[in-house]
């Protein structure tokens, strides 16, 4: 069993995948449970790093504590600040990051952390968010605007 996930979906679908993980393999009894943490960012930055780490080193109540985090956007620092929880972390703690997809993840990150294995059976159809669905139903101007607006905004993020 590894000490740290990922799992690529959108934001609370994903986090219900982790949290059925969770009680299925590690005997958490899911929502509600205090040793289960669930954070939720959209842009993940350095200080949330650091309040993730705070998080991750204090004492489970339990056996075992494990923390969700989903978010949109990872900053390149903030995985490097991850770097060292990732590497040596605290005994009895299961981390498990939820990303819009794998590529967002720094080699560096990615080598600590293992694919969280997914049931077959809950798979069913692939998961489309629901700018993709808009994007697939608009004509050729409207795709325009949603990629000007998508640019746009990723340009405000100062990424």
């Amino acid at each position: 069993m590894a000490h740290a996930y990922f799992i690529a979906g959108e934001g609370e679908r994903g986090i219900e995948k982790a949290e059925a993980f969770a009680e299925r393999e590690l005997g958490l009894s899911g929502r509600g449970d205090p040793d289960l943490v669930v954070l939720r960012h959209g842009l993940f930055s350095v200080e949330d790093a650091r309040k993730l780490a705070d998080i991750a080193v204090a004492a489970p109540i339990g056996e075992r504590k494990v923390v969700i985090v989903s978010m949109t956007r990872f900053f390149h620092e903030a995985q490097n600040a991850l770097l060292k929880l990732f590497e040596e972390p605290p005994q009895d703690v299961t981390l498990i990051l939820v990303l819009p997809s794998e590529g967002v993840l720094l080699p560096t990150l990615r080598s600590r952390l293992a694919a969280l294995p997914v049931a077959t059976a809950s798979i069913g159809k692939p998961e489309i968010s629901e700018i993709a669905r808009e994007f697939l139903a608009a004509d050729d101007s409207g795709r325009e605007k949603l990629i000007a607006k998508l640019v746009d905004r990723s340009k405000s993020d100062k990424d």
